[in-house]
């Protein structure tokens, strides 16, 4: 058997869609009902992930009328949506923002390091998940990787290029590609032969670092000739910028003394503004926004808001130290690897409580009421940490219901991982990168753009596929698809066109630019209806390298 201790995975049982396979139930005689969706649901469906077991609302909850349920699903899935985006644009903006000034870092490099990070470490999360839950996972999940490059690259990109023209170093542009395209040629000549070995799984990881030795080595090059090094001053005003509207902390002025209410008043999620002169709109969108806003305040620091003695609140403050490493422990156990049972989850999370009281006992020894600590601007770091925690599990939890709305709407595992969960898993990165371009620091939003997918790519890749040939099976079985193909393909031409753009064009990347990429991803998304539409859903899955060995024997007898 090889001996690897999650070989039973290598093949995962799938959960098609409960409306078409509850035909086969006794209960249903031969024709589809939701009592026989409900069993199938129950016996092939539980272990979906999420809080909750989405699929099973609209035919085990809803039963009786099942667009009710999907219904649900869909408002829920707007919740998150509005969660993901106020947790971007108010905790992780300013907190990135904040860092960079503190590391006196470029645009450029920020945005392919920190802020790429930020973006691509759920992806990489995520596929990491899939490796060892079943070889057909890490297929689904690939296929959505390059998906969700494709988006990124193009429409959040393009929508970046909309508002405002893009300046930076052509150098810099070129390198990016360049790596981006060594990485998809890579993967397809890999795929070949529908097997990585563990030494393929490595160069992946070594061709990442290779691109981070390249961006940090320039960074100090330049750094040393006195270039691109952007002053303290101009990200300073930029964070003024974010601050402002974010939202992640209650102006209020200094205080003397702790009480209750002084706490309430600096995590109140609802703007007295909304409430009391607002429309029916904002009102309903406060609403909505309040428990998600509760919680991320509770959580995350936002250092940067502390400004002529405001922003500061010493209560807040120690809530947040202590749960911090909570939110942390949660995002970090989110997908319930085999290896952690129930007993070290709650370990796990005590062991988070107490560094927490610890936290929270330091801060308070070392702030007083009126001010806080003197180094308290360097908290940004662990407040970044806590908010992509926050956009992790946010995102991850909106891939799920996704994933159940597609199951009840019958489409294909190869078409909503190219398409519906491909833009769902880069809803964090449009929304971070849109917030930070809207803050001025267009650059770092562009080069996040191309840094979150190569990290996504390369690194996710070469570590889910390394986990899977030490714990699965060694070489890893893989599939050379038309959903890798088609995808692959497409992403080259989007990275070759942006490489013509920066190289032929005399203007900065502006309307044209950004109009150019959303219709190379439109062209995409069409190509792709049409293979599901007229290919059947097999066609997307089936594997080119049989399919053509079987062509040829034909046409040889």
């Amino acid at each position: 058997s090889g001996g690897r201790p999650l070989e039973r995975n290598a093949r995962g049982a799938r959960c098609e869609s409960p409306w078409k396979m509850s035909q086969q139930s006794q209960v249903c005689n031969g024709k589809p009902c939701s009592s026989g969706a409900c069993r199938y649901v129950r016996k092939r469906c539980g272990g979906s992930g999420g809080l909750f077991n989405y699929i099973s609302l609209p035919y085990c909850g809803t039963g009786f009328a099942p667009w009710l349920g999907l219904l649900l699903l869909i408002a829920w899935a707007g919740a998150l949506c509005t969660w993901l985006a106020m947790a971007a644009s108010s905790f992780l903006a300013p907190n990135l923002t904040t860092l960079t000034s503190e590391l006196s870092m470029t645009e450029g490099v920020a945005g392919t390091t920190l802020l790429a990070l930020g973006n691509g470490a759920p992806g990489v999360a995520s596929m990491v998940a899939a490796s060892v839950a079943s070889t057909r996972a890490t297929e689904m999940a690939i296929g959505t990787a390059l998906g969700s490059s494709m988006f990124v690259i193009c429409v959040v990109m393009g929508m970046i290029a909309l508002q405002s023209p893009i300046s930076l170093p052509t150098d810099e542009v070129q390198r990016d590609v360049a790596f981006f395209l060594a990485a998809v040629l890579l993967l397809m000549t890999v795929l070949f032969d529908s097997k990585i070995s563990l030494i393929e799984s490595v160069s992946f990881v070594a061709l990442y670092l290779l691109y981070l030795f390249v961006v940090i080595q320039g960074y100090f090059v330049h750094r040393a000739r006195g270039r691109g090094v952007a002053p303290d001053a101009t990200i300073t005003g930029k964070l003024l910028e974010v601050s402002s509207g974010a939202g992640g902390q209650i102006k209020t002025g200094v205080s003397h003394t702790m009480t209750l209410s002084g706490l309430a008043t600096q995590l109140n999620p609802l703007p007295p503004e909304a409430v009391n002169f607002g429309s029916a709109w904002s009102r309903a969108l406060a609403g909505v926004r309040a428990p998600g806003l509760l919680l991320m305040r509770a959580t995350c620091p936002v250092p940067g808001e502390v400004r002529e003695g405001e922003g500061w609140g010493k209560e807040s403050a120690l809530v947040q130290a202590l749960l911090a490493p909570s939110v942390f422990v949660w995002a970090v156990l989110l997908h319930g690897l085999p290896s952690v049972g129930r007993a070290n989850t709650y370990l796990a999370f005590a062991a988070a409580l107490v560094v927490g009281a610890m936290l929270a006992g330091i801060l308070h020894i070392s702030s007083r009421p009126s001010a806080p600590p003197n180094n308290w601007r360097y908290a940004s770091a662990a407040g970044f940490v806590v908010a992509v925690a926050w956009v992790y599990c946010i995102a991850v939890e909106l891939v799920h219901v996704l994933q159940a709305v597609g199951r009840v709407v019958g489409v294909s595992d190869s078409f909503m991982g190219l398409t519906v969960l491909a833009s769902a898993n880069s809803i964090a990165d449009l929304s971070a990168n849109l917030a930070v371009a809207h803050a001025g620091l267009v650059g770092m939003a562009a080069s996040a753009c191309i840094g979150g997918p190569l990290l996504h790519l390369l690194f996710g890749v070469g570590l889910s596929t390394l986990l899977g040939n030490l714990l699965v099976a060694s070489p890893f079985p893989m599939e050379l698809n038309l959903e890798i193909y088609t995808s692959g393909a497409f992403l080259a031409a989007a990275l070759l066109a942006i490489l013509a753009f920066v190289r032929l064009s005399k203007d900065l990347p502006g309307r044209a630019f950004g109009t150019m990429l959303i219709l190379v991803y439109f062209v995409f998304i069409c190509i792709l209806g049409g293979l599901e539409i007229f290919g059947g859903a097999n066609l997307l899955t089936g594997n080119l390298r049989r399919a053509a060995t079987q062509m040829a024997r034909v046409r040889a007898a």
